[in-house]
């Protein structure tokens, strides 16, 4: 069999299958080399879906509870949008031939409203138990070692809960309100040493060091403690300690504690008069110098906010705007405290509030 091809014969050829391989390319590249992504949540939003494989902006306005859509495989980042809740972001992976699901998780947008006084004429707002009153520490004379009491304040019944090879000097003991764990601050030098100790095992951990520590803030949930130093010259820091690790990281905020609180989530809500704003666009890896000097920066474009009522989610270290305080409120910043009221029965029902003493707000949401 004779297979010389003459010129108009290969050329034909090379045609043909240079046809056949950009067919098979566009096959591949439109029509199977494409996954879907299922979006799930309470209706309408809006999402808006950018990434390499595609070009510019992709919108998609979803009025179901749930929103397929096709893409060519390969990474995305997708922002949903809802009128009167936080804006959410989401980064997703989508593999040819796959499905992959995402939940939308929106949060309402805080409202805030003035509380009127109670029959007595006063705002009755809670005050947190200072459950430090419960330890104390004292010379065990059989071991020769500074030990951690703990008393019931119901039965008076003392219980030791760790030891210590050194006496510790004007120490700090807090813990919080499930007391499986405290933690201990020896600030008997300028370096002040931190100890997590745990009830149940007696187990003693060393967690680091800081410069003169001045008190600390258990969360609900009790894995997480915020520790505010104050150096000699007043600039003060405000550190977080994650117990479970343990680890120690410092955040951007300059406050006191009675403009702090934690909340059930174990989030972070605050009143500050830096620009919390500036943070809110900030990357998760943006180095604390940087985030410093955003928050230092022009109070907010609206010269009329007094301060900002925050939050800061250490899990995803996520900061957030929750309200702009205006003049007209006619509050003093420097007499503003944070309360949280919580019901350990229904978590929907817990209130935030912020007041200066006078005028009292709840944040709602």
């Amino acid at each position: 069999m004779n297979f010389n091809l003459n010129f108009h014969q290969k050329s034909l050829l090379i045609g043909t299958v240079t046809v056949a391989l950009c067919v098979a390319v566009f096959l591949w590249i439109v029509i199977f080399n494409k996954g879907t992504v299922v979006f799930s949540g309470e209706p309408s939003y809006t999402i808006t879906i950018t990434g390499n494989p595609i070009k510019g902006l992709k919108t998609i306005e979803c009025s179901t509870n749930s929103c397929a859509v096709s893409l060519p495989s390969g990474l995305y980042s997708a922002t949903l949008k809802k009128d009167g809740y936080f804006e959410m972001t989401a980064d997703f992976n989508v593999i040819r031939g796959g499905t992959t699901p995402l939940t939308a998780t929106f949060e309402f947008i805080p409202t805030v409203m003035e509380v009127t006084a109670d029959e007595t004429g006063m705002i009755s707002l809670p005050e947190i138990e200072n459950l430090s009153a419960r330890f104390s520490l004292a010379m065990d004379e059989t071991y020769k070692k500074q030990r951690l009491d703990y008393t019931d304040p119901a039965t008076q019944e003392t219980v030791t809960w760790a030891y210590f090879d050194r006496p510790l000097e004007n120490a700090l003991i807090v813990a919080p309100a499930s007391l499986d764990r405290a933690l201990v601050v020896d600030r008997a030098q300028a370096e002040n040493m931190l100890y997590l100790v745990d009830h149940f095992t007696s187990q003693r951990t060393y967690v680091g060091a800081l410069q003169n520590v001045e008190n600390a803030l258990w969360s609900f949930l009790p894995n997480l403690v915020l520790v505010r130093t104050v150096s000699t010259n007043g600039e003060v820091g405000l550190w977080l300690v994650d117990t479970d690790k343990p680890s120690l990281s410092e955040l951007p905020l300059s406050l006191s504690f009675e403009k702090v609180i934690w909340d059930d989530s174990n989030r972070i809500i605050f009143a500050t008069q830096q620009n919390v704003e500036a943070l809110e666009s900030a990357a998760y890896d943006t180095p604390l110098d940087a985030l410093k000097a955003l928050l230092n920066g022009d109070l907010t474009e609206d010269q009329n906010a007094v301060f900002f009522i925050g939050e800061y989610d250490p899990n995803t270290t996520i900061y957030r705007t929750l309200y702009k305080a205006p003049e007209s409120l006619g509050l003093n910043y420097d007499n503003i405290r944070m309360v949280y009221v919580s019901d350990a029965s229904n978590a929907t029902t817990a209130k935030i509030y912020f007041t200066d003493g006078v005028k009292t707000y709840e944040v709602a949401r």
